[in-house]
C-alpha cells in the first residue's frame, strides 16, 4: 500500500484551528469576493399595457447565471429573509422608482 503523505505540519495546524466566535467566517472580503460576485444592472425601459416597467439584470460570476426581476421581486426576497431571519439586519429596500405611460 501506498504511504500518504501529510505535508507540513504548519497547514494541519492551520485547518484545525477554529475561530472562537462562530458568527464570523474568518474571510476577509477579498476571499468572499473571490467565491462570488453579484452584478446588477438596470434594463432599458420596457412598455406594458398600461404602464413602462423598469427590470433589473442579476448576474452571478461563480455560476454564470443571469435573470431579470422586476422591483417586486426583490420586495418578496425582502419579505422571506424577513420572515426566516428575524433576528439579523436585514437592510430595507430602496424606493421604488415610478416610471409613468406615455
Amino acid at each position: 500500500l501506498p504511504c500518504p503523505e501529510l505535508g507540513d505540519l504548519s497547514d494541519l495546524k492551520q485547518l484545525t484551528h477554529r475561530d472562537s466566535n462562530p458568527t464570523r467566517l474568518g474571510l476577509r472580503y477579498p476571499d468572499l469576493y473571490q467565491l462570488d460576485s453579484i452584478d446588477l444592472d438596470v434594463v432599458p425601459e420596457k412598455k406594458g399595457l398600461f404602464l413602462k416597467h423598469i427590470e433589473y439584470q442579476v448576474s452571478s460570476k461563480r455560476f454564470g447565471a443571469l435573470v431579470r426581476r422586476r422591483y417586486n421581486d426583490f420586495v418578496a426576497l425582502h419579505e422571506l429573509l424577513l420572515g426566516r431571519f428575524p433576528y439579523r439586519l436585514i437592510p430595507k429596500l430602496p424606493p421604488k422608482r415610478v416610471v409613468g405611460g406615455e
